[in-house]
């Protein structure tokens, strides 16, 4: 088998398997919270949706990398309580492989220019230009080229991969989204819950301290209010979502890798492992406007696309942008979708 086979292979079994650890029944309450608080930073998506299947692929990475749980292992994501079991069980060589999906991470991405078995991709929020390649359950050849779209990139044996998880965006709003973009990046937002590019004063926000103290706090008093509702007998899913709506703002920003953030400038503050020191885009926030916006165009579709995101950026994207980007031309669109191997 050649490298690239067998490298896209022992990465595709490796996430299975971490996919698999997150559907164990242990996290099956974590999972019914994790699914309504996707939903409300990504939209809502019902079973009849043509995008259902890869929405929900979306949500089952999410889960897996960037939902941190509640007691017993609050803080954690589920790939770093694998990885801690995984020392006790695994030889170190084993534990590596794993290792690496730390470096998954979401971002967007235009298609460039294919090659043989790679593809050349822009990550948009990331600017850079990247090599990057498919696993062996689906190919990249699905997606034209000049496409934008969300997806999970992670480095696996010195390669890059898409995960499998995308979210494309209509051809005819490509124009805006980079547009957008580059005025998101050209601001410098910050992950702050003041103006973008702005920190609130250390008495207001009380640092990235008091922003991981609210989330726990909020978090345990949802596990408490559940406890309660079960011991009662009473239906929880209401009273879930109306909590869950509490925290959503707290949970955009100290949730993911890219932004469990210090948010102060407080030199001595302690180096964490999970709080690394400096700003961060927030560009958790940015995608998941970006993903409400794809939904809402299924739902609307006699609503020309560029309307549709034009419209919800102006609304939701202030507390990101400086600038509202101009409105792209619009262009008859088509949703692509990575096309999957027999």
């Amino acid at each position: 088998m050649k490298p690239l086979q067998h490298s896209s292979l022992d990465c595709s079994n490796r996430l299975t398997e971490l996919l698999e650890f997150a559907c164990s029944p242990e996290f099956e309450d974590e999972m019914v919270v994790a699914r309504e608080l996707f939903m409300l930073l990504a939209g809502k998506v019902n079973d009849e949706d043509v995008s259902y299947e890869q929405r929900m692929q979306c949500f089952q990475e999410f889960f897996l990398f960037e939902h941190r749980l509640t007691e017993p292992h609050a803080g954690q994501t589920l790939l770093e309580v694998f990885l801690q079991r995984a020392q006790e069980r695994l030889e170190p060589a084993e534990v590596l492989d794993y290792e690496q999906f730390r470096s998954a991470g979401r971002s967007l991405f235009r298609i460039d220019k294919f090659q043989a078995e790679s593809a050349n991709v822009r990550d948009l929020l990331g600017n850079r230009n990247l090599r990057v390649h498919a696993l062996c359950s689906f190919s990249l050849s699905g997606i034209p080229s000049g496409q934008v779209f969300e997806a999970r990139l992670v480095n696996f044996a010195g390669l890059n991969f898409f995960t499998g998880a995308f979210i494309f965006h209509p051809p005819s709003v490509t124009d805006l989204i980079e547009k957008m973009v580059k005025v998101f990046l050209s601001g410098g937002a910050q992950v702050s819950m003041g103006s973008p590019g702005e920190s609130l004063p250390e008495e207001e926000t009380g640092g990235w301290r008091g922003f991981l103290k609210a989330r726990f706090d909020t978090l345990r008093d949802l596990q408490n209010r559940r406890e309660s509702y079960e011991s009662a007998g009473r239906k929880r899913a209401v009273d879930h979502l109306t909590l869950s709506r509490r925290f959503v703002d707290i949970y955009r920003l100290v949730s993911t890798p890219d932004q469990v953030t210090a948010l102060s400038n407080d030199a001595s503050a302690p180096d964490s492992t999970f709080i690394p020191e400096g700003p961060v885009l927030s560009r958790t926030s940015l995608l998941s406007i970006l993903a409400q916006c794809e939904i809402r165009c299924l739902r609307y579709r006699h609503i020309e696309p560029a309307k549709v995101y034009a419209q919800s950026l102006s609304r939701e994207g202030d507390s990101l942008l400086i600038q509202r980007p101009e409105r792209a031309e619009e262009h008859e669109s088509q949703r692509p979708a990575a096309r999957a191997l027999a």
